[in-house]
Parts: C-alpha cells; structure tokens; sequence
C-alpha cells in the first residue's frame, strides 16, 4: 500500500516509510508531549517537500496562534495559505455555526485538492457536545433516537458524532491526523476511549519517565502495513520535532 511521508524522518521509521495513504491516524497524547506540533509539521512538510496541501482544522487554537507558533520554528504558513496549499481554520465547538464546518470540509478539500487533513483534537468536540446541543445544531450528525429504543445518553450520542466525523474524514481520502488527550491511568488510548477503535492507527506521546525533557513515542497500531514496535523518543528543537529510537533493548 502506498506510504505518506510525515517528513519527520524518525516518525517515519518508525511507520515502515509512512502512514498507508488514505488512512485516519489517531495521534493520543497529555498536554505538551508535542502533538499539535507534529500535526504542524505533518501539513508543513506535506506542503513543501512533498508538494501535497493539506487542511489544519483547530478547536483550541486560531489561525494567527498556529502561525506564531510555526514561525518559531521558521515556517511561513501564511506563504502556503497565499499559494493555495494550506487552509487554517478555527472551531469553536460551543458554536451552532461552528459544528457545521465538516459540511464545507469536502468542498474545501476539492478546492485545493487537499492530499492532508488534521483535526486536533477530538477531546474538545466530544467534551463539550451535549444531546441537546447535537439535536439544535448538528444536522450534519443525525443522533439515533428515532430508530433506537435504548436512551440517547450523552456518552453514546458523543461517540456516535466520533464514529461520523472519523468516516466522514476517511471519506475524504485524505491522509489525516486527529488528535486526542491521553488519560494518565487505565487501558483507554483516547479520552473518549472510543477513538482509538475507530482509527486505522494510533500513535502515543508520553512523557518519558526518567528525563522530563523527553517524550515517550510508541506506534500502538496501524492498519494496512507494518509499522515499528520498538519505543522512540521525541526531541522538540528550535528546528521542529525530531524522533530517535529509545536506547537498544527498550521495547515493547
């Protein structure tokens, strides 16, 4: 199966040449282990090195914080917007108008010919959806009352809105990276722990347990292709994300 480079040369090691085109890959991790930053450089690099424009589709940071923040890192994404080989946009989750933007998502992906999607992070949008907030302003994601006679609690209608946005992207046949918070304690590999059921892969980021500098990176999963099951650290330098296998004989 065709492979889509990330132009993270570790990551893509460790992904055996990259993630099987067209696949939804679930990047799961807790607060400043870099996942917002390898989804920059995933539509970045896809953009520059690879020629492929891509869709970076944000609930907790505007277009203008996205800019700032690849600007430290010597990216212009603001040149890739002029040229057509980017689209930022921001969403707010607790807007009516807001949620219907995976309407426009497909008209937007054809207008560019969009090759890359990022949707970060699936936390927020599960996390402040309500039934009754669906059933006002969702069209898009019909809950499933009128054909169901188990009640709609707000843990199954959320899951039923993830399990829509995650084919609607597959739809697309973009290769797309979603993000998610990862719980600190139990089995779950998403804060929804539905997630990482319906992705094709999952990839975790953890801090790494004996240099706080440091980040846990295992590929846990991935559909359609092998893929590394040593453990890898990240690096974030002033030049981006950089990952390195763990020392020899760290596996798991």
């Amino acid at each position: 199966m065709e492979r889509v480079k990330t132009g993270i040369e570790g990551l893509d090691q460790a992904l055996h040449g990259g993630i099987p085109k067209g696949n939804v890959i679930l990047l799961s991790g807790s607060a400043g282990t870099g996942k917002t930053l390898i989804c920059l450089s995933f539509i970045y690099h896809g953009a520059t090195k690879f020629n492929e424009p891509g869709i970076y589709i944000s609930t907790d940071q505007t277009p203008e914080e996205l800019r700032l923040q690849a600007k430290n890192f010597g990216w212009d994404l603001e040149a890739l917007e002029k040229k057509n080989m980017l689209r930022l946009y921001h969403v707010d989750v607790t807007s009516e108008k807001d949620m219907q933007y995976l309407k426009k998502l497909g008209k937007v992906a054809k207008e560019i010919k969009a090759k890359r999607i990022v949707l970060d992070s699936l936390t927020t949008v599960t996390e402040f959806l309500t039934p009754f907030e669906i059933r006002k302003g969702m069209k898009l994601f019909e809950t499933l009352e009128a054909i169901s006679p188990v009640p709609m609690t707000e843990a199954i209608v959320a899951k039923n809105v993830l399990m829509k946005i995650i084919n609607y992207l597959k739809s697309t046949g973009c290769t797309c990276l979603v993000t998610s918070e990862l719980p600190e304690e139990g089995n779950w590999l998403s804060r929804d722990t539905c997630s990482e059921f319906l992705a094709d892969g999952v990839i975790t980021l953890r801090p790494f347990k004996y240099a706080r500098s440091d980040i846990d990176l295992l590929v846990v999963k991935l559909r359609y292709g092998s893929h590394s099951k040593d453990l890898h650290k990240i690096y974030i330098t002033e030049k981006g994300v950089e990952v390195k296998p763990a020392e020899k004989g760290v596996v798991i």
